[in-house]
């Protein structure tokens, strides 16, 4: 076994790799965390997605849509959509 010769004796060596591992133990959690956060965001997306590529474009059904912005803003923080309001045309 060869000692790091940076450590004064081989308990500090010890710990020293010790809180290595657990900060490595850490940061694999933080990582699966996050994983499984964009796994969903990206479910959720992914069902937009296939919403919207069912609508006929000769037929635009506005309450399929109107679900489906619904859905995308009631998930906003999961997938970082965010709504840009169309201007309304008003007729004075």
């Amino acid at each position: 076994l060869k000692l790091d010769p940076k450590y004064a004796s081989p308990n500090e060596e010890a710990e020293a790799l010790f809180d290595r591992a657990r900060k490595l133990k850490r940061g694999s959690q933080v990582v699966q965390n996050l994983l499984q956060e964009t796994e969903s965001a990206s479910q959720i997306l992914l069902d937009a997605k296939t919403d919207l590529e069912s609508i006929d474009n000769n037929h635009i059904d506005e309450g399929r849509l109107r679900l489906v912005q619904d859905r995308l803003q009631r998930t906003s923080r999961q997938t970082n959509f965010q709504h840009t309001p169309q201007p309304s045309s008003s007729s004075s």
